[in-house]
């Protein structure tokens, strides 16, 4: 019985390795495998590059949104302390020192209208590369200047309030 079980199993089992079309059927399979491997390869490089830019447009949008309402803030600031000016000017009092530091104030608006345009510089080269979140440095040093000027801004505005808190 044992034997017959044994002849039964053996008589099923195609004879693959004597049949020549088998090998050509294997090396065609090996050969669809390494070309879909391939394609995949390359489908996953493209979805990754497409990932990162993606990441990269939604740091710089959310560091560029930032930086353009802080310096709406500063800039409405300044509107609000020169209306004030002039409105403590028609009491009579003295704040050419005040004005003077308002005028500070616009040499580092056109400083940070430059900076922005070399940050929006920036990002725009970092999407033509391959990698752009390793070179998110470069980025990194162009939203620094932008918010240095912010703050030098931020400063003489300060200053000038505390010229008017003085005046009174």
């Amino acid at each position: 019985m044992k034997l017959f079980l044994f002849l039964f199993l053996f008589s099923s089992i195609p004879a693959v390795a004597a049949n020549p079309t088998a090998a050509a059927v294997r090396q065609q399979i090996r050969q669809e495998r390494g070309e879909l491997r391939g394609t995949i390869t390359q489908e996953r490089k493209e979805f990754w590059s497409e990932t990162r830019k993606k990441r990269l447009e939604a740091i710089y949008t959310r560091l560029h949104n930032r930086l353009a309402s802080r310096f709406r803030f500063l800039s409405e600031s300044k509107n609000r302390l020169q209306s004030r000016i002039a409105q403590l000017k028609t009491s009579g009092k003295d704040l050419s020192a005040v004005e003077s530091k308002l005028a500070e104030t616009s040499s580092f608006e056109a400083l940070y209208v430059e900076h922005l345009a070399a940050f929006d510089a920036k990002y725009q080269q970092l999407l033509t590369l391959d990698q752009p979140l390793s070179h998110l440095g470069e980025l990194q040093s162009a939203v620094k200047a932008v918010r240095d000027d912010l703050n030098s801004f931020h400063r003489l505005l300060l200053e000038a309030v505390q010229l008017i808190i003085k005046s009174k």
